[in-house]
């Protein structure tokens, strides 16, 4: 990553109590990543910083667009990235990987980099299957296309008559 500067609360220097920050996720942001599935993004990205002795209490709220590619037409597709997630950040030696939502780190840290937990917060919002919600929504052109192509592969299919033998025993 080249820039990492815009996703760092100073969490040494603050009182304790509730801060709010407020970062943005934008294609800048995700070509400071390598083999990214997201190259074109719009989206806020909310921290709720609540500091106390030895912890604190980390709420992220993530609003916005990214631009991908249908996976059934290959058009352009807009996803809405909507989500909230809760971290406990620890001050503490010990290393807690096992854990998705604690963050732990060492007492001689004076800040706190928020960059991949907001990288990988939008990627968890992410469909799995990106496509457009109704078919008629797609390309016609390559929807028929597709139809031609999935129809014709299933003309084509011969049975193996052993296989119809099998079909009989019981």
């Amino acid at each position: 990553m080249k820039k990492k500067d815009k996703f760092i609360i100073p969490f040494d220097s603050l009182k304790d109590g509730l801060h709010e920050y407020d970062f943005h996720a934008n294609t800048e942001f995700f070509s400071n990543f390598d083999y990214t599935l997201i190259d074109n993004a719009d989206i806020k990205a909310n921290f709720s910083f609540e500091k106390k002795p030895g912890m604190f209490r980390l709420t992220l709220i993530l609003d916005g667009v990214v631009n991908s590619i249908c996976d059934r037409c290959l058009d352009d597709l807009q996803i809405v990235i909507e989500g909230e997630q809760e971290f406990i950040v620890k001050i503490t030696e010990e290393v807690m990987d096992e854990y998705d939502h604690i963050i732990t780190l060492s007492p001689n840290e004076q800040e706190l980099d928020l960059t991949h937990v907001v990288y990988e917060s939008i990627h968890l919002l992410m469909p799995i299957k990106i496509a457009h919600e109704e078919i008629e929504d797609c390309n016609p052109d390559v929807i028929a296309q597709l139809d031609e192509v999935n129809s014709s592969e299933e003309e084509e299919e011969e049975q193996d008559p052993r296989w119809d033998a099998l079909k009989n025993i019981k």
